[in-house]
């Protein structure tokens, strides 16, 4: 599959929230490291922890440790900006729960490069310990060996080769075939084993011992892992979790047994980059911040009438108007009246030119939004008998379990034992249909958030990558900070059900200006696959398909591959 080069990803990057950017990033620099683009890698890495070493996506960047650590020892190349400290940062966690579990005392010394190395063993223990490895062998009497990836000690030379065999040998057996999942999570668990064993043997172990055990070659392991895997990001995740597989992938190994289109692959890496430097820097870009009311609501009824997903399952004509007739001046203070409020005055503009709006099509979702009450239909929460809605957490300006350093929570809530920063509380519905709901906060809402994040960058003991992952969010929330504080009432769209998503804003103009944007006919094509959709890169950019290589597949990996891929059963069987 190759990739569209004409296509740039600054437009579409350029456009993204940070939360948003983050949940990319975090898969294309792990994607791009695993194929052998470690410098393009680790430098999106800095940019990105430049930029907020807060981020939430820390968890996802883990495995790289191993490249890092790996990369400063053979090669002395720096670790990326913020990721040492990340280490450090998880070995004191993990003094302070050992210390609440056993109420031992806590080590209070510096963290040292010998505890950021035993950190970087237990966590490849952990990713290990996880990994697939088989209970029993089908059809046979044979023992299992144990999992070295248990062991509180270090296995021998013969035990990971015993443990590597055993894994191949399971799949062997299997009836009916192996899952995939398994398969892939396997394979990485005995290229692990096997490489450790030939690191054993490079320091003066038999090479007979290698050959005579039974098990795979980390050649021949490499190459199964790479058929067997997926087309979409989340289904390759075990393949980081190996330490001592970031060996072959740094070389590039992983890269050449997927036939990567290199060309391709570079093209794309310069261009994330360059998209990614280019957001960070400039921050996000708002094409319809500045359009009036009026403006906002022709291109919302626009973008309905023309975007073709909406055609296909919009309920009324196509050249159907979303406006209502205007409300009158006493039917807003008469309302006003009624909530014993003064609705902000961007939302009674809206009102005095349509009292109420048509289902608008703009949702990350490819869905519409509810449609919005005409000025006699809106109402508050019931916070007793809609504390389902009233309860729930609000992270505005970003999501505040991600802070270490924010005040704790003490806010109760129905829904959770633990206390939460911020609820939706008092809240006005404005729209709802369905699972679908729109709400505006009103200032008894917002202003405690506003005093709280205030706190946070007035505090003298606070550094500046906390106050700088504070002001990168209320920037990316508001557009400024000048906008933040200015903010009076926010506006909150709710999703319950299956894919449960709330959506926070600055204000009904920006909820506005989102649905503009959002609904718009945007990057189509095989881009917006790689980047939102989630494909596996070393799939985007690889030559090779299941059709091409399955003569060098083994049969139970053949039948893994089959089972999961039902669509080509028929062109996979023609061609064995």
């Amino acid at each position: 599959m190759a990739f569209l080069s004409n296509i740039s990803l600054k437009p579409y990057l350029s456009r993204c929230d940070n939360g948003s950017l983050y949940v990319y990033t975090s898969r294309i620099i792990p994607e791009l490291a695993v194929l052998g683009h470690t410098d393009v890698a680790g430098r999106l890495l800095s940019r990105l922890n430049s930029f907020d070493f807060y981020h939430d996506q820390h968890g996802r960047y883990q495995a790289l440790w191993f490249l890092w650590d790996l990369r400063a020892k053979e090669d002395g190349v720096p670790w990326p900006e913020g990721e040492e400290e990340k280490v450090r940062q998880a070995v004191r966690q993990r003094r302070a729960k050992i210390k609440r579990t056993s109420n031992g005392a806590e080590s209070q010394g510096p963290v040292t490069s010998d505890d950021m190395q035993r950190e970087l063993d237990v966590i490849a223990q952990d990713f290990g310990s996880k990994w697939y490895y088989p209970s029993h062998m089908s059809g046979s009497d044979r023992v299992v060996s144990l999992n070295p990836h248990r062991l509180d000690h270090p296995p021998s030379i013969c035990q990971l080769l015993d443990s590597a065999r055993d894994i191949i040998h399971s799949f062997e057996t299997a009836h009916p075939a192996p899952k995939i999942r398994d398969v892939r999570s396997g394979l990485v668990s005995a290229l692990d084993l096997v490489l450790s064993a030939e690191v054993h043997h490079e320091k003066g172990g038999t090479g007979e011992t290698l050959h005579l055990r039974g098990a795979p070659t980390s050649a021949e392991l490499l190459s199964w892992l790479a058929q067997s895997l997926g087309d979409e990001y989340y289904e390759n995740r075990p393949v980081t979790e190996s330490r001592q597989a970031w060996k072959l992938y740094k070389r590039g190994a992983l890269r050449r047994q997927l036939n990567v289109d290199e060309a391709a692959l570079t093209a794309f890496a310069e261009d994330f980059e360059n998209a990614l430097t280019e957001r960070l820097t400039n921050g996000r870009s708002r094409p319809a911040a500045n359009l009036s009311i009026p403006e906002l609501l022709k291109a919302v009824e626009h973008n309905a009438q023309i975007n073709p997903k909406a055609q296909e399952t919009y309920h009324e004509p196509h050249d159907s108007s979303l406006f209502h007739t205007p409300a009158t001046e006493q039917q807003i203070k008469e309302t006003e009246t009624r909530l014993n409020t003064t609705l902000p005055s961007d939302y009674t503009t809206f009102l005095r030119l349509s009292n109420g709006f048509g289902s608008a099509w703009s949702h990350p979702l490819d869905a519409f939004q509810p449609p919005l009450h005409p000025v006699d239909k809106l109402r508050w929460l019931d916070p007793t008998s809609e504390d389902y809605f009233t309860d729930l957490t609000l992270d505005m300006p970003t999501r505040w379990d991600k802070w270490p350093f924010a005040p704790a929570p003490t806010t109760p809530s129905n829904y959770s034992d633990a206390p939460e920063h911020f609820l939706i509380g008092r809240a006005l519905e404005i729209g709802t249909e369905g699972i679908d709901n729109t709400w505006l906060l009103p200032p008894s809402t917002v202003i405690p958030i506003k005093c709280a994040v205030k706190n946070m960058l007035d505090d003298e003991n606070l550094g500046v990558r906390e106050k700088g992952s504070v002001r990168a969010a209320v920037r990316d929330f508001a557009g400024s900070e000048e906008g933040w504080e200015g903010m009076e009432w926010a506006c909150v769209t709710w999703a319950s059900g299956g894919v449960a998503a709330m959506y926070v804003y600055e204000g009904f103009t920006a909820y506005l200006a989102d649905l503009v944007g959002k609904g718009q006919v945007g990057m189509e094509g095989e881009a917006k696959k790689v980047v939102q959709g989630g494909m596996w890169l070393g799939k985007v950019f690889g030559k090779t398909g299941i059709e091409e290589v399955v003569g060098g597949v083994p049969g139970w990996l053949r039948d893994a591959m089959t089972v999961a891929l039902p669509t080509r059963r028929g062109n996979l069987v023609d061609k064995v």
